[in-house]
């Protein structure tokens, strides 16, 4: 089974939700837990080190007696897919969601790599798994990768509902549309 993990942004928040993220994240893994950290949607890769330490002070906040190991992925494909084939989890930063999909470019042929492991989404790594999203960076409604079904509107606030009533017609009206908040998130398993 796969498990996709979709989170509204702001995962440095220190609150219950981010907590229970952060567990449901790591949840049904034997230690030590293995994340690969895609931290593409951060212009800078020089920046990605401090991203990564972070990402692990976060964890260790939720869990700290969990034994993690965290990897930045690489930006070589061949590379990316040995990491990927290596981890229980692909964990998909937020932050510029254009970098994110540019990087990722061509890994939409590769769906079948993230079977049977946990991906994580938040933001911009939500917009990424997700069929559509509404981006409030762009004011626009664009096609994410589509391995869960959904559209997606992150950092969600009740100003943007005309939003989530014109998402509902993009793409067809079968797919549900999730409004998530700021550290709130929502668990798939296919």
């Amino acid at each position: 089974m796969t498990k996709f993990i979709l989170h509204g942004g702001r995962t440095k928040l220190k609150n219950e939700n981010n907590k229970n993220f952060f567990k449901e994240c790591v949840k049904g893994f034997v230690e030590p837990v293995r994340i690969l950290l895609i931290c593409y949607s951060t212009r800078n890769i020089k920046d990605w080190e401090s991203k990564k330490q972070k990402d692990a002070k976060k964890f260790v906040w939720a869990l700290p007696d969990k034994k993690i190991e965290f990897t930045i992925a690489e930006l070589d494909r061949k590379k990316l897919i040995e990491q990927i084939q290596q981890t229980n989890i692909v964990f998909l930063r937020g932050g510029e969601t254009e970098f994110l999909f540019d990087r990722l470019e061509g890994l939409e042929k590769e769906k079948k790599l993230f079977a049977s492991k946990t991906v994580v989404g938040s933001s911009a790594g939500a917009y990424w798994l997700s069929n559509y999203y509404y981006t409030r960076s762009f004011d626009k409604f664009l096609a994410g990768l589509g391995l869960v079904n959904a559209k997606v509107i992150c950092h969600y606030e009740d100003k943007y509902e005309k939003k989530a009533e014109q998402i509902k017609n993009i793409g067809g009206s079968d797919l549900p549309v999730y409004k998530l908040r700021d550290s709130e998130f929502i668990v798939f398993e296919y």
